[in-house]
């Protein structure tokens, strides 16, 4: 199933691309995908992001418009075309 990732500000500096396709695997969560950024990507971003399984303030991660929070956050299962903005900034806003 294919995604899109997106990285504001900082996390566009860090991973080297504003913008990712991926095709991953059905029942992929956002915590899988997290993981396979950190393996695959750049290591060193779960880190960055993550403080023991909670998403680190100010950070923000928003899918499809709206925050990780208000659906069940890191496990939250993706779906088919889902957007994915990993932002530093809290405030951020599309």
């Amino acid at each position: 199933m294919k995604i899109k990732v997106r990285f504001i500000l900082d996390y566009y500096k860090y991973i080297g691309k504003f913008e990712l396709n991926l095709d991953i695997p059905d029942k992929f969560t956002l915590i899988d995908l997290i993981d396979y950024i950190d393996k695959n990507i750049k290591k060193g971003f779960k880190e960055k992001l993550l403080n023991d399984n909670n998403i680190k303030y100010p950070n923000m991660i928003l899918i499809n418009g709206r925050r990780a929070e208000f659906f069940e956050n890191l496990n939250t299962k993706l779906n088919e075309n889902d957007q994915i903005i990993f932002s530093p900034l809290a405030y951020f806003a599309l």
